[in-house]
């Protein structure tokens, strides 16, 4: 910190950029240094500066998941729902990485929980496919679309079973999830075929897919498209 001081005091380029064309704002939310944050705010840092990935400094301290950064960025008024080269904003990146409390501040600061980065995936299924069962729940508390479908018309929770089908033996907490997406299933989920039924049933799944099943009959219109 009174490096940064001193070398702010000598006149240093608050815009310089690295290799990466990160600025040193960028690198203080890398490193979730918030006072250098702050000194270089106060010195007239561009908030808003994109590296080579058009990522701001609010998506690296999203992806660290400091948030003492992310609060003092967005206080200070950084976009929030900035999309970098992918199309993430920084509540899909939270959300990735499973920083809780960071999507917790993104969203209270107005984030868009339906944002879509370039495969047509919001946060929601970002959490799906990564298993952040809490980051899904945080979202699903604020409003979030579990019928959302993204360009492949794929759902939360079609990205659910994908992960399960992809990894059969890896422990994603499929259960759990679909308990958190509040035990009612999307009608997208209608797009399964017996033959999807029959595989997740064969890959330790049969307790998921009777919760779909369940929901189904609860709905006649579900059920008749299933």
């Amino acid at each position: 910190e009174g490096c940064v001081q001193l070398l702010l005091e000598a006149g240093a380029n608050t815009q310089a950029r690295d290799i990466d064309a990160a600025t040193p704002l960028h690198s203080a939310a890398r490193g979730g240094a918030e006072t250098c944050m702050q000194l270089l705010l106060e010195a007239g840092a561009y908030m808003e500066a994109q590296d080579q990935y058009k990522s701001t400094p609010l998506h690296f301290a999203a992806f660290k998941g400091s948030a003492p950064c992310v609060k003092l960025l967005l206080e200070a008024g950084a976009s929030v729902d900035v999309r970098e080269k992918y199309g993430a904003t920084p509540l899909h990146i939270a959300t990735e990485e499973g920083q809780e409390t960071c999507v917790q501040l993104l969203l209270e600061a107005g984030a868009d929980k339906e944002a879509r980065n370039n495969h047509g995936a919001t946060p929601l299924h970002i959490a799906a496919q990564k298993g952040q069962q809490t980051c899904a729940q945080l979202l699903l508390d604020a409003g979030a679309d579990k019928n959302a479908k993204d360009y492949d018309g794929a759902t939360p929770l079609h990205i659910v079973f994908s992960q399960a089908m992809a990894s059969p033996t890896a422990d994603l907490g499929i259960e759990e999830f679909l308990w958190r997406l509040e035990r009612k299933v999307p009608t997208s989920a209608s797009s399964y075929t017996p033959f999807d039924f029959w595989k997740s049933c064969s890959l330790g799944y049969s307790a998921e897919v009777q919760l779909v099943l369940d929901a189904a009959i609860g709905n006649p219109e579900r059920l008749q498209e299933l």
